[in-house]
């Protein structure tokens, strides 16, 4: 069995109304009541000081001042697109800066589902002991008010990191992934986009109850949800779908941030482990969604607080 043994995030403490970043974007396809609203959307988290890497640096300074980090066996971390700054690889820079000399580096092009398929390798690698301890780390940072509008949500900035072994305080049970089986929605673009919705939904719906169901469990089982800080709006359709009440889904943090890509999920569970939510031997479902090049995948993790 591998354990998520430590959690944290970092998100600035600036923030910028949602209802600002909207007026700079100024484009007239904006349905400004559906993501302020009705969404819930309101102030979105900007990093005027750290990059990508300094964001990160303040998560390992805190973790390193009372564990050990030579001991990591890899660190898993978004990909391509989000490992570079400044011309240097974060990983590597991870590396070098914390003595993580025999760490290997996966590299997941996912975007927002990353944090979340990086824990599925984590499970896979210690479960067969190939691995005793796995670093997974992500970085969400845009650069301006036009990269932020990605509807039907906002960008914020933050950074995360988790660490799996074969011990800790919640328990990782299992875990269930799947694409939409479509190419890219860039060749579907006369979908209408409430049409385009309800598909995500339902892919999120079978993802769920695919993973309840490997495990003989159903939604009742479950004491939450804890899925990306997207929109509010998507999760009342999900929870309809799913025939569950909204209330299930782990939501407050959707008004305070914005949606910090694959940071949301374990932003989330670390502050409903903080606030002692949970009680020992809850089950709880991770849920992500990753958009790359308008490819879709969607990921869950089962997991069990001890």
């Amino acid at each position: 069995m591998s354990y998520i043994s430590y959690l944290d995030y970092y998100i600035p403490e600036t923030y910028v109304q949602a209802e600002e970043i909207l007026k700079e974007v100024n484009a007239e396809s904006i349905n400004v009541n559906y993501l302020l609203n009705q969404g819930k959307i309101k102030n979105i988290s900007v990093e005027n000081n750290l990059n990508e890497h300094e964001m990160l640096f303040k998560l390992l300074d805190k973790y390193s001042s009372n564990n050990s980090t030579n001991d990591f066996d890899a660190i898993i971390f978004q990909g391509a697109d989000k490992n570079i700054c400044n011309e240097m690889s974060i990983p590597y820079v991870i590396i070098e800066k914390y003595n993580m000399n025999k760490a290997t580096v996966f590299a997941l092009n996912q975007e927002c589902s990353a944090t979340i398929q990086g824990i599925e390798i984590a499970n896979g690698l210690i479960n067969s002991k190939k691995a005793n301890k796995i670093l997974v780390a992500s970085v969400c940072m845009a650069k301006n008010s036009q990269e932020r509008y990605e509807p039907p949500c906002i960008i914020g900035d933050g950074a995360s990191l988790v660490v799996i072994e074969n011990q800790g305080d919640i328990k990782i049970l299992d875990s269930f992934s799947k694409s939409d089986g479509k190419c890219s929605y860039n060749t579907y673009m006369n979908i209408p986009f409430e049409r385009s919705q309800k598909e995500i939904s339902i892919n999120i719906k079978n993802t769920i109850l695919t993973l309840l169901e490997n495990n003989n469990l159903t939604s009742d089982d479950i004491k939450m949800i804890v899925p990306q800080n997207v929109n509010k709006v998507l999760y009342k359709l999900h929870a309809k779908l799913l025939k569950v009440s909204i209330e299930k889904f782990f939501l407050s943090n959707i008004p305070f941030g914005g949606h910090i890509g694959d940071v949301d999920v374990i932003r989330n569970l670390k502050d409903i482990t903080d606030e002692k939510l949970l009680l020992k031997n809850d089950k709880v479902v991770l849920l992500a969604m990753g958009l790359t090049a308008n490819n879709e995948n969607y990921a869950s993790i089962l997991i069990e607080k001890l």
